[in-house]
């Protein structure tokens, strides 16, 4: 399978206890880990934040042919900021990366998102995540500015920054 085309039918879905494997397997990714939100731990501690972001009801799984193959995060902001949406913990496993579904992912956000209201779509990205800040600025997303010393991968005492990217709908 080289791209997905048009006719190959993705879903796209609330996460749910069931999908627990596939997302820690998507998170602790060696090469995805660093630039999503959660470090490398174990199943029992990371069992604990999913749970979590389950109750929030804002962690989404895509799947093609019954197979998780990426997932993120949509979450929508409150009171004057009810019209914008953040994106976070956006991952495509790794056999599906370079095959469009990416794109396709957020596309579906961006609709979804005009259905309901949203007039904003915002995410930040690592500086150094070349292949996803021009993923997002292929879809339409344009860098504001850059939120220094945003986060650190622990064990490092190191800080890194990372783009705001907004997408107005």
């Amino acid at each position: 399978m080289d791209k997905l085309n048009e006719s190959m039918l993705l879903s796209y879905d609330l996460a749910s206890g069931k999908d627990f494997e596939a997302i820690y397997d998507l998170y602790m990714d060696r090469a995805s880990n660093p630039f999503l939100t959660y470090d490398i731990m174990d199943r029992l501690s990371f069992k604990m934040i999913y749970d979590e972001l389950l109750s929030t009801r804002t962690l989404y799984i895509v799947s093609f042919n019954n197979e998780i193959a990426g997932s993120y995060r949509l979450i929508r902001k409150t009171h004057r900021q009810a019209g914008t949406a953040y994106i976070g913990g956006f991952v495509v496993k790794d056999s599906f990366k370079g095959k469009g579904l990416g794109t396709k992912i957020l596309l579906h956000i961006k609709n979804e998102s005009l259905i309901n209201g949203i007039k904003r779509l915002e995410l930040t990205v690592d500086l150094q995540n070349e292949s996803a800040i021009n993923l997002y600025k292929k879809v339409g997303f344009e860098i504001e500015g850059i939120v220094r010393m945003s986060y650190k991968i622990i064990p490092s005492d190191k800080y890194f920054d990372e783009y705001l990217m907004s997408l107005i709908l």
